[in-house]
């Protein structure tokens, strides 16, 4: 019987660690991932250069996210019917007499309702932004302004039409307007008064008179009298003032 030949030794291949600086070998891929994962927290073989491209993205800094814009708030839109009302009533009143009688009692009529209508139908337009907008949000202001102008502008119209003052509605709009100019007087000189008992105050808690006497022996209130010491060192206004 023939002896049988013996088979030759097969090597175990060898694997080995191909991250920089270590060249580690082991029989199997488990030792091999066991070593990767501890000494160079890789989880799985793939490669040199898969690693580098891993390791480097970890160490890129994050991209932080754009904020948000935030959203504009828009203001909201003023209720302009009464400005739009009074203009209506003005020019049925005053305007449109003298050009139209009919229309302007049409129109005088309408004026109760002309306001919210018209507020409606100009809202959202340039109109509504750059008059009605800007008048409704002046307040207070925006009526003193109306009274002011309105006074002369009536006066002009009373003088074109007479008839007009004679009119019921005419006139408990006119008596509004110089109400309104009225108390605007009155709170200008309030106003006047308060200034002038502030500096007033001021001048004696300094221990300045606020009121000298001159050469006449008269009492002169102090500005008065520096007024009038400042504008003497001009020959022509002093020339004049004698």
């Amino acid at each position: 019987m023939a002896l049988l030949e013996e088979a030759p030794e097969v090597a175990e291949p060898v694997l080995t660690c191909t991250e920089e600086g270590c060249g580690r070998e082991f029989r199997t891929k488990a030792l091999l991932g066991v070593h990767r994962w501890n000494a160079h927290k890789l989880r799985a073989p793939k490669g040199a250069s898969h690693h580098k491209a891993a390791a480097a993205k970890k160490a890129a800094p994050r991209k932080e996210a754009a904020p948000r814009p935030t959203p504009e708030r828009k203001t909201p839109r003023k209720d302009g019917s009464g400005i739009c009302g009074g203009a209506w009533e003005i020019a049925a009143e005053l305007f449109v007499p003298s050009v139209s009688p009919a229309a302007a009692v049409a129109m005088a009529w309408q004026a109760e309702a002309a306001g919210p209508v018209l507020d409606k139908a100009v809202a959202g337009t340039v109109v509504d932004k750059v008059v009605v907008q800007r008048i409704a949000g002046k307040g207070e202001d925006a009526r003193d302004l109306g009274a002011l102008l309105f006074l002369p502008l009536a006066m002009m119209a009373f003088e074109r039409n007479p008839a007009l003052a004679a009119n019921e509605r005419i006139r408990k709009l006119f008596r509004r307007v110089v109400r309104a100019n009225f108390e605007a007087i009155a709170d200008a000189r309030i106003k006047e008064r308060k200034q002038e008992a502030r500096w007033q105050a001021k001048a004696i808690e300094a221990g300045i008179p606020i009121a000298v006497i001159d050469e006449a022996g008269h009492e002169v209130d102090a500005i008065d009298a520096m007024v009038n010491d400042l504008l003497s060192l001009i020959p022509a206004v002093a020339e004049a003032s004698a």
